[in-house]
């Protein structure tokens, strides 16, 4: 999968890594470079009216995968 990703994210630099654990309880531990990309991970709206797939680098730092996807927004610091 190196290559792969590698490939893809100079291509057209919109890469993200979904980690998949086969329990919620359990974190992501993969390869070193996997740190170098972005993740997505499933949370709630802030209002609680949902569910949805966000892109980020860290709890305050994300977009919207859908829309992140589209090249409607770009993942930002969000307070």
């Amino acid at each position: 999968m190196p290559w792969e990703l590698g490939f893809s994210d100079g291509l057209n630099g919109r890469v993200g890594v979904i980690p998949i654990t086969k329990s919620q309880e359990q974190t992501f531990k993969g390869e070193e470079y996997l740190n170098l990309y972005l993740y997505v991970d499933e949370e709630a709206f802030e209002d609680n009216s949902g569910r949805t797939l966000w892109i980020n680098t860290g709890s305050a730092t994300y977009a919207r995968l859908a829309d992140w996807v589209r090249g409607k927004d770009e993942i930002k610091n969000r307070q």
